[in-house]
């Protein structure tokens, strides 16, 4: 683990939350090996999962907020620092599946440009929350959930 991930580790479920928020912006950082640390140190999964889902969305929103307002400028003065070919990527996923493409917005490498993409192309709040919110719950969800096995089945 890193320092910043051992820092927050030790923060427990704020730190889930700090991670996952900054984790759904375009910095590079991953806040799976926090959230798969802290129920084996005996915090509940349910709240971890609860806390990174939620800190994951405010990030996400922070990201489609500054792309909704500041479009394609805030982009092209490297505000927002997303590869043009993400971008373009994920315009052919909004073309064709719409405001349910957000569901996605957890993968790495189309992530970050489907929130940018919905804020530019000024998709609905309540369209985006739904679907990124429940993206990010079967994400974590499914990742918990597996971790969770394999400790009952080699712990």
């Amino acid at each position: 683990m890193t320092t910043m991930e051992q820092f927050l580790l030790n923060l427990g479920y704020v730190g889930v939350f700090i991670g996952s928020y900054l984790s759904a912006t375009v910095l590079p950082f991953s806040v799976a090996p926090l959230t798969l640390s802290l129920p084996a140190l005996g915090f509940s999964p349910w709240l971890v999962g609860a806390t990174a889902v939620l800190g994951g969305f405010l990030g996400a929103l922070t990201m489609y907020v500054l792309a909704y307002h500041g479009g394609q400028w805030v982009i092209a003065q490297s505000f927002i620092k997303i590869d043009e070919a993400k971008l373009v990527r994920s315009r052919r996923w909004f073309a064709k599946w719409g405001t349910p493409a957000l569901f996605f917005s957890f993968l790495p490498l189309v992530g970050d440009a489907l929130v940018i993409t919905a804020g530019v192309l000024r998709v609905r709040v309540v369209s985006f929350s739904v679907w990124l919110i429940a993206g990010r719950t079967v994400q974590y969800s499914v990742m918990l959930g597996l971790m969770d096995t394999a400790v009952r089945l080699w712990g």
